[in-house]
């Protein structure tokens, strides 16, 4: 995370900034417009308070406008790479402990392209498929790693899951023709199935 004029509380054991940060994460990288806080957690042993407690990172927030690209690839090199280019009005959470990361629309205000969420996938032929929604939850799950006989689980997270929710879901693929509105939207990555519900026309 960077950017400029960051303060520190100990006693509420954050780290906060009202500056425009940049932000990576592996190969994903954006921009929030509005400044991040951080949220920590202590261990609570011992005599040690405050920061030097510090033993995790509980919550990542980044505010304002969120323009961001996730890049997902396989262990399989061979297999299509996806792109996700993110357009997100009212910020981003991410919450460690369960490896969920939220982009938020302004779901109270009359819905808009400029106050919600754009999500962008551009595909092999040179198309494009769009997702509008008020608020996009990407689920995360550590890796499976295949060594042998045994399974064992890394460090690192993969997608499992996208939902999109809002007053007014939209998906178009002009490549398979299909336009579709909804409430509620759920994609399983590794199924590659697509869930709709909700006045789905």
């Amino acid at each position: 995370l960077e950017g400029r004029t960051f303060s520190v509380s100990d006693n509420a054991m954050k780290v906060t900034t009202s500056q425009p940060v940049k932000f990576w994460w592996g190969p994903h990288s954006g921009v929030a417009e509005s400044g991040a806080e951080i949220d920590l957690l202590s261990s609570g042993e011992g005599e040690q308070k405050g920061l030097m407690s510090v033993s995790d990172v509980q919550r990542i927030r980044l505010l304002g406008r969120i323009k961001c690209q996730l890049f997902f690839q396989d262990e399989d090199a061979r297999s299509e790479a996806i792109t996700l280019k993110i357009n997100a009005a009212n910020g981003f959470e991410f919450f460690v402990p369960t490896h969920q990361a939220t982009f938020f629309g302004f779901s109270d205000q009359k819905i808009r392209k400029d106050n919600q969420i754009m999500i962008e996938r551009p595909t092999i032929s040179g198309g494009l498929d769009r997702l509008f929604c008020s608020m996009l939850t990407l689920q995360f799950q550590p890796a499976v790693l295949d060594a042998g006989a045994e399974k064992k689980r890394s460090t690192q997270l993969q997608l499992a899951s996208i939902r999109a929710e809002g007053a007014r879901v939209v998906f178009t693929s002009l490549e398979q023709n299909v336009t579709a509105v909804m409430s509620w939207l759920r994609y399983h990555v590794e199924e590659r199935t697509m869930e709709l519900s909700g006045g789905v026309t």
